[in-house]
């Protein structure tokens, strides 16, 4: 970037590149320096903003940006080769380089775009289109024919931004007479008619907190007034609710019918020993169990690391490290179906229909030593072909069950009501795509031994279909998406501090071994 003084901005992990690939990086973003190629973007830039409707201009301007690259590719080839057998094997690490590249770049987030790159900002379908193309031309290294090409592309260019600069004649749109049709995309006039979620029951019930607060104060050498507290404020955060001071403010947001939030404050027979909680059903199955664990051990806190990697081969191939168990995982079955009774009793339809292919999964296991895990970790950074995830350390209660998850949530249509003489009602599904860490640590009274309890769930949708049928004058569509979703229950015990290392291979359509690890941290007092 900079057209005075150019500059090249390398992320931080090229370090994880062998010195010949940064050779190579360098080389492609220096001639596109000499080649002046940076004012010639942003004349490309210019010209955009003035001819951003003309589609011929965007196909030629893709079309030159892609010649681009591989006039720079072959540059780069023929500066370091001597020979034609040099050309070849360095035609063939500089594709080597590009897959690299491509496979390291992250699409989702916040991106810097800059008009000259190695890889350029192409997406999608576009984007492995032309790292083939530029595989292709590396190899090839042929120079003549790209020079022809760019000089018709930058003709094409200046000659499409010429015609664009005329007035546009003024179009009169007249809509047709006709019944609106519904096929691929449902109408936006129907978003608003999205089919209601189940409503959860929220109630308020008073709990006894007065053996754990014991338990604390005892276990802690502390006052009860400051182990009541600890615990209080413990509950709160686990059920990640608020606690509160002031009853009237208790019983004014818990009346509230859309009120959803969790609410805690002390209870009103015993306030020294007991708390009320206004939350939903499923956060009041956790809290008995959650002050019985603290009641038998006590009050700990955990961080919980997690770490999720990609890579081409096992671990075992390339380091000493060895395998504990190998396990073979059934697949997770749907619930059953509702019973005859709760069918018969509800209007309209409901029908739950899913097609499920059998496909265990083989997962291998392993508790490593602290030593060993950053000895792995620093492998994964250094291999050129492994990806590695670090995921924010969540903070959680011995007891309480925590979550991480990055989703992306996407609504779809996969349901039509059609009726005769009105629009049709569309049911709606909510998908969401990405990772998913569900975890319940649970440590012993003596601190020496903990239980792991997680769920894992990768889901993505891979392809959407659709079903149509005739529907008055055009044809009702729904929208058919293919979730694949791969799952891990796990329970393990381990030693705080130690990893827990699962390794699963590529099986059916993946390609690459996927390894997690989680370390479960005891976080004493002092440490915080």
């Amino acid at each position: 970037m900079g057209l005075v003084r150019p500059q090249i901005l390398l992320p931080e992990d090229i370090t994880e590149l062998d010195d010949e690939q940064i050779r190579m990086i360098l080389l492609h973003e220096l001639m596109h320096i000499k080649r002046f190629d940076l004012v010639l973007h942003w004349v490309l830039l210019l010209i955009k903003s003035v001819q951003w409707w003309n589609p011929f201009f965007w196909l030629a301007a893709a079309r030159y940006r892609s010649l681009n690259e591989q006039s720079c590719d072959q540059a780069v080839i023929g500066i370091l080769s001597r020979s034609n057998e040099e050309r070849r094997i360095n035609a063939h690490r500089y594709a080597e380089l590009l897959v690299t590249m491509a496979a390291r770049i992250k699409r989702p987030g916040w991106r810097l775009s800059l008009p000259a790159s190695l890889l350029g900002f192409l997406t999608g379908r576009l984007f492995k289109r032309a790292i083939a193309r530029r595989m292709r031309a590396a190899q090839s290294c042929r120079f003549s024919q790209s020079g022809i090409h760019m000089a018709i592309i930058l003709l094409l260019l200046t000659s499409v931004a010429y015609s664009g600069f005329t007035d546009l004649p003024t179009l009169v749109y007249t809509p047709p007479v006709r019944k609106e049709l519904y096929s691929e995309v449902i109408a936006s006039t129907l978003n608003d008619k999205v089919k209601p979620k189940q409503e959860e029951i929220w109630t308020t019930t008073e709990y006894s907190i007065g053996p754990a607060i014991d338990k604390v104060a005892a276990q802690e050498n502390i006052k009860r007034s400051e182990a009541t507290d600890r615990c209080r404020n413990a509950l709160a955060a686990s059920l990640g609710g608020q606690l509160l001071k002031d009853p009237t403010e208790f019983e004014s947001r818990s009346a509230k019918p859309d009120s959803a939030d969790i609410l805690l404050i002390q209870g009103e027979t015993e306030p020294e020993n007991t708390v009320r909680v206004f939350a939903s059903t499923e956060s009041h199955q956790q809290i008995t169990p959650l002050l019985e664990h603290w009641t038998a051990t006590g009050l700990h806190e955990l961080a919980v690391e997690t770490r999720f990697m990609t890579l081409n081969e096992d671990l075992a191939n390339i380091s000493d490290h060895r395998w504990d168990t190998l396990l073979s995982s059934p697949p997770i079955l749907l619930p059953a179906t509702k019973t005859h009774e709760q069918i018969i009793t509800q209007t309209g339809h409901s029908i739950s229909a899913n097609e499920i292919r059998n496909e265990p999964l083989a997962v291998f296991v392993s508790t490593v030593t602290p030593e060993t895990s950053r000895e792995l970790i620093e492998l994964f950074q250094r291999h050129p072909r492994s990806n590695l995830l670090f995921a924010p350390k969540v903070h959680v209660y011995s007891g309480a069950r925590g979550e991480l998850s990055d989703l992306t949530s996407r609504i779809y249509y996969t349901g039509l009501e059609l009726r005769n003489g009105e629009p049709p009602l569309p049911r709606t599904e909510e998908i969401n795509e990405g990772v998913r860490l569900e975890f319940n640590p649970l440590i012993n009274s003596d601190q020496t031994r903990l239980s792991l309890s997680c769920r894992v769930t990768f889901s993505n949708v891979d392809d959407i279909y659709t079903a149509s049928t005739p529907f008055e004058e055009g044809r009702a569509s729904i929208m058919l998406p293919s979730v694949k979703q791969l799952q891990m229950n796990i329970d393990s015990e381990l030693p705080p501090g130690e990893t827990l290392l699962l390794g699963i291979p590529p099986t059916h359509d993946r390609k690459e071994f996927l390894y997690l690890m989680i370390t479960p941290k005891l976080i004493t007092r002092s440490a915080k």
